[in-house]
């Protein structure tokens, strides 16, 4: 089969409900991973994307988490039309632990349907981002 029927074939193919969901879901997760890694400025163009460092939530908390947080939750509504009215907030952590956790929670749209989700999220100054 010659690679043109192949794509022809492949975009006839409709994902189910349960595919497509797992798909935006991967989709959402990498976007967000590739945000949350990019310091907020560095992106020639786009001085709103990214997000903030996070080594001033250790320095005045708990304002500067809450401050943190609302910027995180404003970049999400205009940078991914496909996740709607996000939601943003601290989780609870040990105190003693330097890592900051949150919790990111909205509507991912899926084949004309959204479907609510969360996910949690990891930083420690020392390590990079992480999707729990």
């Amino acid at each position: 089969m010659n690679p043109l029927e192949e794509l022809d074939r492949d975009t006839q193919h409709v994902p189910s409900q349960h595919v497509a969901l797992r798909m935006a879901r991967e989709r959402f997760i990498s976007d967000l991973s590739d945000f949350l890694g990019t310091p907020l400025g560095s992106m020639p163009g786009e001085p709103e994307y990214g997000v903030p460092d996070v080594t001033r939530i250790y320095e005045s908390q708990p304002e500067a988490a809450k401050e943190w947080c609302l910027r995180v939750e404003n970049s999400l509504r205009r940078f991914f039309p496909y996740f709607r009215n996000p939601r943003v907030w601290q989780s609870d952590g040990d105190e003693l632990d330097l890592t900051f956790y949150a919790r990111i929670e909205g509507d991912l749209l899926v084949n004309r349907a959204s479907v609510l989700e969360r996910f949690d999220i990891a930083v420690d100054a020392r390590q990079p981002w992480r999707v729990l």
